[in-house]
């Protein structure tokens, strides 16, 4: 049996598909041996989106080369496990991956715009402010709303109000966010970012926290 001083709950294996990242590479591995961790604080760049933590053991003869960051794992729940790092245990003649997957569940991929605030001279040569389209067809998942709550307007009655939605967003974004930017997705619905988290993997999914724009 594989031990490891940093896991304190029993083992258990499972079928599981290996998957390349950006790649339609895959393996059935029959056997992969699973074990969770408690320790979740090693992992606090890592803190916006609730996140589960594991480390996977897979069999080096059943992949014909090592697992990458950022390559993931499908359990028999169907969650998807992200590789965060990978280390060989000749041993057992395992990879031992340390992953994760998001304890929060995400639509498909879809493509949105970023918006950016500029400031912009009228014809009368005053200031105005105005959203730009800085870039389109973003790679984004949306969460379902993690928060709802009604409009308040000081007092006022708001006619037909619309809940106002927090989501956790999942991007890749070839620019820089600002906390200011906002979304627009295919319906035509904006959202605003409230807390960015970057990624310390050069290619991982920037995290964000946002509301919808009633």
């Amino acid at each position: 049996m594989l031990k490891d001083a940093s896991l304190d709950i029993a083992d258990c294996t499972e079928p599981v598909v290996f998957q390349r990242c950006g790649s339609e590479e895959h393996y059935d591995i029959a056997a992969a041996l699973k074990r969770h961790s408690k320790r979740q604080e090693q992992h606090q760049n890592f803190r916006l989106i609730p996140q589960q933590w594991c480390h996977w053991f897979l069999p080096i003869r059943e992949l014909t080369a090592a697992p990458r960051a950022e390559d993931e794992i499908l359990d028999t729940k169907g969650n998807r496990w992200i590789i965060r790092s990978v280390e060989e245990t000749k041993a057992t003649g395992t990879w031992k991956c340390i992953a994760y997957y998001y304890d929060v569940q995400f639509g498909p991929e879809e493509s949105v715009d970023l918006l950016r605030r500029e400031s912009a001279k009228t014809p009368a040569g005053t200031e105005e402010s105005r959203w730009a389209l800085l870039q389109s067809g973003i790679p984004a998942k949306f969460s379902g709303p993690v928060l709802k709550r009604e409009p308040f307007a000081m007092g006022t009655q708001v006619s037909n109000p619309q809940p106002i939605e927090e989501r956790y967003i999942l991007i890749r974004s070839p620019l820089a966010l600002e906390p200011d930017d906002r979304f627009r997705v295919p319906d035509g619905s904006l959202f605003q970012i409230q807390k960015i988290e970057y990624p310390s993997l050069q290619n991982g999914w920037i995290e964000i926290l946002a509301t919808n724009i009633v």
